[in-house]
């Protein structure tokens, strides 16, 4: 449930480090602590979902897939003193009719805090083939290949390794016509198998979003600046963009 503050472009971080941003199709079962603590959540999500097998060239490979059980995640949501903490894991099996078994999973581990007008929240998680399940990761190079490898036979040649992890730290600011806050974030997700692939995905910029009820209830500007940077690190190239904005936003 936690997002570092990127809105215009690879919204809430998607393919630069935050492990999960959306929610897909579930099942879910939720406990609720004593005390308004936080909560329990176990969910069955659609295991239909994510990249088929695909070979070095980037075809579909391995036959039709099969998932005898749903996916399975289960998350906490935690508060204590001045923290929210947000623990999650996930697994998911996969049949291939070429006979090959995958196996995609990942834990991550997030956390938020403010202090008088500072604020910090992260996220760090870890796994194995994102892309052949749903991750929400598309938009940037590792994002788009973080799935396993298989030769033309529909043969597993190596597991996908995906990290990633983001740092978001802001400072809130209140006046007379405005109230709102700058934030600085960092983000970075990579995907490593074997020799066959080895790619960085970063991102780095300040969002700034202002609300001024002075126009209207529910007006915000939010001007952002972000640089993100693709690298292949067994092709030594690297793509990078830079987007520079305002986003208007009404919420009513």
């Amino acid at each position: 449930p936690l997002n570092p503050n990127v809105a215009m472009i690879h919204n809430s971080g998607q393919g630069y480090g935050n492990v999960s941003p959306s929610r897909p199709s579930q099942i879910r079962y939720t406990y609720k602590f004593l005390n308004r603590q936080g909560a329990l959540a176990i969910a069955l999500v659609d295991p239909n979902k994510g990249e088929l097998a695909r070979d070095i060239n980037g075809n579909k490979t391995a036959g039709s897939r099969e998932t005898k059980i749903p996916r399975l995640d289960i998350g906490i949501a935690y508060k204590t003193y001045n923290w929210q903490i947000f623990p999650s894991i996930f697994v998911h099996n996969q049949d291939y009719s070429a006979g090959d078994k995958l196996t995609s999973f990942g834990y991550s581990i997030a956390a938020k805090t403010a202090s008088g007008p500072f604020t910090l929240s992260a996220e760090f998680g870890s796994g194995r083939n994102w892309g052949n399940t749903r991750m929400s990761l598309s938009g940037s190079d590792a994002g788009d290949n973080a799935d396993a490898i298989y030769d033309d036979t529909g043969r597993k040649l190596a597991d996908n390794d995906n990290t990633g992890y983001w740092i978001d730290v802001g400072y809130r600011f209140s006046g007379e016509y405005l109230k709102g806050a700058v934030h600085f974030i960092y983000g970075s997700l990579s995907s490593e198998a074997d020799n066959f692939r080895d790619i960085d995905s970063t991102m780095v910029g300040v969002s700034a979003p202002i609300d001024l009820p002075w126009i209207a209830k529910g007006f915000r500007i939010r001007p952002e600046l972000f640089r993100f940077e693709d690298q292949d690190n067994l092709l030594n190239t690297t793509q990078s963009k830079t987007i520079a904005g305002v986003q208007l936003q009404f919420t009513f």
